[in-house]
């Protein structure tokens, strides 16, 4: 996660230089841990903060947590729905006595909001002693990046990946948040820069790849992959992609549809019974098949058949 702070002029305190920081902060997207392989991670999440910064003359300010490991795994809380601002808040409030204000993405675009990730209408609230500013609710994630686009530092320093064993490079290009970064980067004409930060995908892998995808979330995701499909239609060349996209968002409205049927009460006790008989059926099975006369028959047939395609066969090599 990165958080964009401006310091307040407080010489009290160790930054009084009125500057911007970044701040690269280890242990929301992946938990924290005493690992080698978390040490790796977090230096290249800090080596891409500061090429950056370094194009922008800000400074940057490495932060780490175990917050999401406190409230995911001993609260029992889901990170998306109950705790994702209010940790993000977090780590602005242990820094509010030397920062005047933090900045952080929008999860999602402000017609689709619900409690989840960040939120336009409710991040402010959890400033307490510092301003806390959602960015980029009114935008999906396709002007985002083609907002960027005009910046290719920015680009080729991309981090979208929540993989947990994505050291080099830093996105796995697999799960369903690669391949969306992937697409809205086709979508906008900018993937040939992100050869050092994704695996070597061709045009027809990263197809067949968004085909099978299984898109999360889709009460907002899918909303933000028909934006993509739609500006890949403009181009006749991108049409294999946008059409596997279409393919993808279908999938998932089946799925969805699929959820609402079978959380109906009538359907959800129907579907129950009908477990509950199969699985009956399969004990009786197994205790029939159990029976010895029964097992011996069963494998005389088996041999029996076998000998059959055998013979068929090599009359058919004669």
């Amino acid at each position: 996660m990165h958080v964009v702070s401006r310091v307040k002029n407080n010489p009290e305190y160790a930054y009084p230089d009125n500057d911007i920081y970044l701040l690269p902060v280890a242990g929301m997207d992946i938990i924290l841990e005493e690992t080698e392989l978390f040490y790796e991670m977090t230096t290249v999440l800090h080596r891409h903060a500061e090429r950056v910064a370094n194009v922008y003359n800000w400074k940057v300010l490495p932060v780490s947590t175990n917050i999401r490991h406190h409230l995911t795994d001993d609260c029992r809380l889901s990170w998306s729905e109950h705790t994702h601002i209010s940790a993000l808040a977090s780590v602005a409030n242990a820094l509010a006595k030397g920062f005047d204000c933090v900045y952080v993405g929008s999860t999602v675009q402000v017609n689709y909001l619900r409690p989840f990730g960040t939120s336009l209408t409710l991040d402010y609230l959890w400033g307490g002693d510092i301003n806390l500013f959602n960015i980029g609710s009114e935008c999906f994630r396709l002007d985002k990046i083609r907002e960027m686009s005009a910046h290719s530092e920015l680009i080729e320093n991309i981090r979208c990946c929540f993989m947990y064993a994505t050291v080099n490079p830093p996105n796995c290009g697999r799960c369903h948040k690669c391949l969306w970064t992937l697409c809205t980067l086709e979508a906008v004409n900018k993937r040939h820069l992100t050869s050092a930060i994704f695996p070597p995908i061709g045009y027809d892998e990263l197809c067949a790849l968004v085909t099978k995808v299984k898109i999360n979330f889709d009460w907002y995701m899918i909303p933000e992959w028909k934006v993509v499909e739609a500006a890949l239609t403009e181009n006749p060349e991108k049409e294999k992609l946008a059409k596997a996209i279409h393919h993808a968002v279908n999938k998932a409205k089946t799925r969805r549809f699929w959820r609402k049927i079978k959380s109906i009460p009538a359907v959800k006790s129907l579907s129950l019974k009908i477990q509950m008989l199969l699985s009956k059926t399969r004990q009786s099975w197994h205790k029939i098949k159990s029976i010895p006369a029964l097992r011996s028959l069963s494998l005389k047939i088996q041999l029996c058949l076998s000998k059959r395609k055998r013979d068929k066969f090599m009359s058919a090599e004669h």
